[in-house]
């Protein structure tokens, strides 16, 4: 394990320092992009204040429209200074001429920055970035794919499989932006990279916006159906209440770069914008994947089949009728574990006994788990093979007393409990909790019940990994601001 980590440091530092090698070398120039059909006649550069003579021309070349302009160190320095580009007459068409006003500061290492916050390597910053997350990107989904066969029932799970495709979004923008600003002869200046981050991840935000609207709108008509059914609780207003969060966090992406359009496709761009921009919608598109991610983890762990070799299926308990048969909720459970019961035996012959699980309600007759222990003998199942748990009040003392059973009966035991299709993934987290290594199965109910369920493991996630999650959001905000204050940060310190 040490081994591992070792490697992985090495790889993201390696990422790292070729990334500052490549911003260190290509900041030792910098372009000029001026249009022109043809090479100009002269190109001369005029001090204007300052220290004379920090930098000289290169190069120039033409093509494809543009005349690059390539400025290389004399001496470390700052001054103001005016590039002319004379052209020379084409028939009867008087010289034209081009005049640029630019600021220069040359270090003493003889990197070139313009501007103020310009310069040559802001291209290989972008590649930088995009190699970290994809690689951040690639190590979480294997983290995912480990915890999928060995330990599922975790928020880590969730927050993998978030952070997955987050970073892998992110590193393949980061990553397509530098080719494109290699490619391009567009993309040569800071400020047009920073509009370009902004409105891209506006754009994602406003693309997704479709998806999250009808989803919104399913957990409105899921939780109205849900209070008509099963009557008015708080748990029951979560979907309404995120829905409403989902709402507001789609109109401020959709009337942040309305409100501000008037600055940001002007020619003077404002970069404190640009960077609002980008830090909001990132967050709004990460607690999208959170959401997205919390979806996917309860659809997955109530569709998948353990594998059939267990000991002891537990069956956890719900409200049973007054007359103290189950209820229909109930029964799809004790169904669901009969069917894996009678599958294991059949494809291994091995034979599992049950732990119905559940105590006395102050409105129920008997103790749930009788309940259920009737309702198996009746569907043939031998009464020497049932364990019944009268004790536990709630899922997470499902588990712990089940538990207590199981290893009191064979140590080392292999279970499964059997719940509701929506239940699995949450009481697969309270078995975790309970120090009981389980797998899950699900028994199919009503659809308004999904959504409901959902959203409460995404506000699990945010609880239990609200460092992470916070960690995060600063992070991605670090970066848009650093971003546009290396520059600074190479004057101050080269």
């Amino acid at each position: 394990m040490k081994k591992k980590t070792a490697l992985i440091i090495i790889i993201y530092l390696l990422i790292a320092a070729l990334s500052v090698t490549a911003v260190i070398l290509s900041s030792r120039t910098y372009e000029v992009r001026v249009e022109g059909e043809q090479a100009p006649a002269k190109v001369g550069l005029e001090h204007e204040s300052g220290d004379s003579g920090t930098v000289e021309c290169a190069e120039t070349v033409t093509k494809n429209g543009m005349t690059k302009i390539v400025l290389k160190p004399v001496k470390s320095g700052k001054e103001v200074i005016n590039i002319s580009v004379q052209y020379p007459p084409q028939e009867q068409d008087e010289e034209v001429s081009y005049f640029i006003y630019l600021p220069i500061t040359v270090t003493r290492t003889g990197l070139i920055l313009a501007n103020g916050y310009d310069f040559g390597g802001y291209k290989f910053i972008c590649l930088g970035i995009g190699l970290l997350e994809l690689f951040s990107s690639i190590l979480l989904f294997i983290r995912f794919r480990y915890r999928q066969k060995h330990n599922f029932f975790n928020y880590r799970s969730v927050l993998e499989l978030a952070l997955t495709l987050y970073f892998g979004i992110r590193g393949l923008f980061y990553t397509a932006l530098f080719a494109y600003a290699m490619w391009s002869t567009d993309m040569f200046s800071a400020d047009r990279i920073f509009t370009f981050i902004s409105e891209m991840f506006t754009l994602i935000a406003m693309v997704s916006m479709p998806f999250v609207c009808i989803f919104a709108l399913s957990l409105i008509i899921s939780n109205i159906a849900l209070i008509r059914h099963e009557g008015f609780a708080v748990n029951n207003l979560l979907g309404i209440f995120i829905s409403l969060v989902l709402g507001a966090g789609s109109a401020l992406c959709v009337a942040l770069p309305a409100w501000l359009s008037q600055y940001v496709f002007t020619e003077s761009v404002d970069i404190e914008i640009s960077i609002a921009k980008t830090i909001i919608s990132s967050a709004f598109i990460y607690f999208e994947l959170l959401l997205f991610s919390a979806r996917f983890c309860c659809i997955y762990s109530a569709k998948r089949e353990p594998r059939y070799n267990k000991d002891y299926i537990i069956i956890l308990g719900c409200q049973i009728r007054k007359d103290g048969t189950p209820l229909p909720l109930l029964q799809g459970r004790i169904d669901r574990a009969i069917r894996f019961y009678k599958k294991q035996l059949e494809t291994t012959g091995k034979q599992a006994a049950f732990i119905p699980s559940g105590g006395q309600g102050e409105d129920e007759v008997i103790p749930e788990a009788l309940s259920i222990k009737q309702y198996l003998i009746e569907q043939g199942i031998d009464e020497a093979l049932i364990f019944p748990e009268t004790k536990s009040t709630s899922t997470l003392e499902n588990m712990r007393f089940s538990a207590e059973i199981a290893t009191r009966e064979k140590e080392d035991a292999k279970l499964v409990f059997s719940t509701t299709n929506y239940h699995v993934f949450r009481s697969g987290i309270l078995s975790r909790k309970a120090g009981l290594k389980a797998a899950g199965i699900g028994a199919k109910t009503k659809w308004y019940f999904w959504p409901n369920a959902q959203i409460r493991e995404f506000i699990g996630l945010l609880a239990h990994e609200y460092v992470i999650n916070i960690l995060v959001l600063l992070g991605v905000a670090a970066v848009s601001v650093l971003f546009t204050n290396v520059p600074g940060l190479i004057e101050w310190t080269l």
